[in-house]
């Protein structure tokens, strides 16, 4: 469960258990080809944290934008995990990806949380606590 404050912008947030499911029959179905060959490229240990990484990113960004998991999600890609994420939108001209900032981190050592915020301001910023434990 997660909560996302904003004043005035389109904002959206997904927190996922990372391998609750087998990532590796998702791929295909899920990841755009330049993040399928990103992913392939990293030590096998490492593909179950950076697949659960998209995969939030990808629902917080469909989430912002009012779009449900019915939206073909092989045309948004995200690179950038070097820590300026940066989100590429093909084959829709209401939106690009440009717009948008994007936050993701693990929670726990078992989650991953993701948030997207649509803005032209470049003073965006992310907080995130997390609260195990709640009555």
């Amino acid at each position: 469960m997660g909560c996302i404050l904003t004043q005035k912008a389109d904002c959206g947030l997904d927190v996922e258990q990372i391998g609750r499911v087998d990532y590796r029959h998702l791929v295909p179905t899920v990841l755009a080809p330049e993040e399928r060959s990103a992913l392939l490229g990293l030590a096998e240990a490492d593909r179950p944290d950076r697949f659960c990484e998209i995969w939030t990113l990808k629902e917080a960004y469909l989430k912002g934008r009012g779009l449900g998991i019915s939206y073909p999600i092989r045309n948004i890609s995200f690179s950038g995990f070097d820590g300026n994420r940066r989100c590429r939108v093909v084959g829709d001209e209401r939106d690009d990806g440009s717009t948008w900032h994007f936050w993701s981190r693990p929670f726990a050592g078992a989650y991953s949380a993701a948030a997207a915020v649509r803005t032209q301001r470049d003073d965006v910023k992310f907080s995130a606590t997390f609260i195990k434990d709640l009555p």
